[in-house]
């Protein structure tokens, strides 16, 4: 099994998730494509978007053709979370969730 390793800032926000096609299609020789910090890892919880919104961007950039897994915090209502979900084929199949003790306002 092949994976391609796609390491990014993890305070950069800028580009999510228009960017993930691009780099799909550039590991196309890859089984697998992990993002570790795709998302902004921001503790204070200000810029970590809904869990929800997360579910739907990926989903949207999830190809048929390489499965993906990307990290990275999320909110879930006030809790902020560190998040990893597995992509493919336009949809979420599985997520992993890790609770801070840090409550968003």
């Amino acid at each position: 099994m092949k994976i391609a390793l796609i390491q990014q800032d993890a305070n950069d926000k800028l580009g999510f998730p228009e960017h993930i096609p691009e780099l799909l299609i550039a590991s196309s020789g890859a089984d697998l494509v992990v993002f570790p910090e795709l998302m902004p890892f921001d503790k204070t919880g200000r810029t970590a978007i809904p869990i929800d919104q997360g579910h739907e961007d990926l989903s949207l950039c999830a190809s048929s053709e390489v499965p993906f897994i990307a990290g990275g915090y999320v909110r879930q209502e006030k809790t902020l979370r560190n998040a990893v979900f597995l992509a493919y084929d336009k949809a979420i199949h599985g997520t992993y969730l890790f609770e801070h003790r840090l409550v968003v306002g």
